[in-house]
């Protein structure tokens, strides 16, 4: 059984490099959840039928709200007789997830400054 238990390979960090470590992934892993945001909001808005699944929701969910209320959906999504708003509905969503995106990007600006509580707001 000690095929599986060879850890002999692995690198002794201590405990701060290894926290050091964590914390710059936590810092990718951000940086990823803003863009792959930002182009799934890009191809729901071009109805490209993709979807990355490692984004934030409330932006997407957003804009995906402002498109189904003022009817820029196929004819096939509604029942028939919805009375759709404004365009002005739309753009206000669209500002609201980019405001929302503008905010993660502010998060990890600051928290690859070692501004930690940044990475908790995120």
């Amino acid at each position: 059984m000690s095929f599986f238990n060879n850890r002999g390979n692995a690198k002794n960090l201590s405990p701060r490099s290894e926290l050091e470590n964590r914390y710059k992934s936590s810092l990718s892993n951000l940086l990823l959840v803003l863009v792959f945001s930002a182009v799934n909001i890009v191809l729901l808005i071009t109805n490209s039928n993709t979807y990355f699944l490692f984004s934030a929701f409330l932006p997407y969910y957003a804009v995906d709200c402002g498109m189904y209320f003022c009817g820029k959906y196929p004819a096939e999504y509604y029942l028939g007789d919805e009375v759709f708003l404004d365009q002005s509905f739309f753009i206000v969503t669209v500002a609201i997830a980019i405001v929302m995106l503008l905010l993660y990007l502010l998060s990890w600006i600051f928290a690859k400054k070692k501004k930690v509580g940044w990475l908790f707001f995120a």
